[in-house]
């Protein structure tokens, strides 16, 4: 981060960072600040990371050695140069680099998002709804930052303190009056969003995801509760009701939360009206008031979505009627129960879960709106463990008529021992199929559909199309449909 303080003659650490202390000279004031050594440019603050002794003072060398004028770190180093101590280097950083962009989070209204599942869905109908307020915002997805649009754009880096606040403020400058931001776990935990003021939290939920990273559930549980330490003062968090965990980090809470929910008291709860196919009607209750509200987005897991993001919107003083058009404005989104239209007879679902909770959620709101059979071709991943993928066999053969499984873009022996893992799962293995040509799975499922049916094209990585070119399971699920009457020209025909 390169001179970026709007105070002439830079900044002074010790108001930013009360708690910190200086060491090896008087205060320095900061204009810039830097966490990779080899981007050192002479005037910087380096930011010593303590992971390894010998690594961090080669580090430090370097920064040096490139024109760095100060450390900021968690211990003192043998170099003669003045250093900044505080007691955690990261959360210090984050203070730092929002204060060097003018603090821009104290001029927007700022929306940030966690959870296991629900965070990019939620994401999504918040800008719906300010969108329908005419409310100028800029939104970054859970990978880094997103152009002002109504559909986030995933960049390909990972966000840091730096890149966030350099974002918020470039976002601020162009007129953006409120800002969503999606947080990791992972994020968190890296303190990524160290310096960020929050108006709202929203959690969506708190399940068992990325253990092994994090080393234990607890671990990940108390990540995604950090992002409430960001909240403003009077700043509030909104969170889920029926999810356990949520329910056991609310009883140490105090500080204002709105809770959402299906199955147990909230403030904010909905009712399902009715559910087909290809829409589905609430009621969104709200004290005395209740909102009817129709998706083209079927299912609880939306449902749970749109009251998260609802309970922000109303919280916030929007109008109950642009929360409503805002909701139905969204009427699909990528890979999640993603619905396939081209004219056919059954239904076309397309699903990026792989996990079994949300595996398990996408089959439960298919069976209950399938007329006839419900069929689906899953993607065996490598990402979940052996007893998970039992449990998905379980599922498979609880809610479906016929699975097929595929193998991913890994190695094929992999994905040979992940699938007979899932097979194990069925009492009566039968039931499973296994395909390792993604595309041809696809096709067959689709060639034995009637009308009634459903298919659901579940946790797709790219295939291999002709020359090579990478298709997803929306590029060949419509081309088989509607070439179905010339089946014999599909490149994917498994006949």
């Amino acid at each position: 981060m390169q001179d970026l303080s709007t105070t002439p003659g830079g900044l002074r650490l010790s108001e930013i960072v009360p708690q910190g202390r200086w060491h090896g000279g008087k205060e320095v004031r900061v204009s810039s600040c830097c966490m990779q050594p080899e981007q050192c440019q002479p005037g910087d603050m380096f930011v010593a990371r303590d992971d390894d002794e010998l690594q961090t003072q080669e580090s430090i060398s370097m920064a040096l050695d490139r024109g760095a004028t100060s450390i900021l770190s968690e211990r003192i180093f043998p170099n003669s140069v003045p250093q900044f101590i505080v007691r955690d280097v990261r959360e210090a950083f984050g203070k730092v680099c929002h204060a060097l962009s003018g603090n821009p989070c104290q001029a927007m209204r700022t929306i940030g998002i966690t959870g296991s599942f629900g965070k990019s869905v939620t994401q999504q109908l918040l800008l719906g709804i300010f969108a329908e307020a005419k409310v100028h915002t800029s939104s970054m997805h859970a990978t880094g930052p997103a152009p002002t649009t109504r559909s986030p754009r995933t960049l390909d880096i990972q966000p840091s303190p730096a890149a966030i606040a350099s974002w918020l403020a470039k976002s601020r400058n162009h007129g953006a009056t409120h800002a969503l931001l999606e947080a990791s776990s992972r994020s968190l935990a890296t303190r990524q969003f160290s310096g960020m003021s929050l108006d709202a939290a929203i959690i969506t939920n708190i399940r068992r995801k990325h253990i092994e990273w994090h080393g234990s559930l607890a671990n990940y549980h108390h990540a995604k509760a950090r992002i409430l330490q960001y909240l403003k003062p009077g700043g509030f968090a909104v969170m889920n009701a029926d999810d356990p965990a949520s329910r056991a980090l609310l009883a140490k809470l105090d500080m204002p939360v709105l809770t959402f929910g299906l199955k147990n008291p909230a403030e904010l709860s909905a009712t399902l009206v009715e559910r087909h196919r290809s829409e589905q009607t609430f009621l969104l209750d709200a004290g005395d008031e209740s909102i009817a509200i129709r998706t083209r987005i079927i299912g609880d897991a939306h449902i749970y979505n749109c009251l998260a993001a609802a309970g922000v919107a109303l919280t916030l003083g929007f109008d109950p009627s642009q929360i409503v058009r805002g909701i139905e404005s969204i009427k699909s989104i990528r890979t999640k129960l993603q619905r396939i239209e081209c004219g056919q007879e059954f239904g076309t679902f397309i699903d990026a879960s792989y996990s079994p909770e949300a595996l398990g959620n996408a089959l439960k709101t298919l069976q209950e709106v399938t007329e006839g059979r419900l069929r689906v071709v899953l993607g065996v991943d490598h990402r979940v463990s052996g007893e998970a993928r039992a449990r998905t066999g379980q599922l498979l053969e609880r809610f479906t008529d016929e699975s097929v499984l595929t193998s991913s873009r890994f190695d094929r022996k992999m994905a040979l021992n992940s699938a007979h893992e899932i097979l194990d799962g069925f009492d009566r293995p039968s039931q499973g199929h296994l395909m390792p040509d993604r595309a041809k799975a696809i096709c067959w499922a689709l060639s034995q559909a009637e009308p009634g049916d459903i298919v659901l094209l579940a946790g797709g990585r790219p295939s291999p199309g002709p020359d090579q070119v990478q298709l997803s399971d929306e590029d060949i699920a419509r081309y088989w449909i509607q070439h179905a009457d010339d089946i014999g020209h599909c490149p994917w025909n498994p006949a």
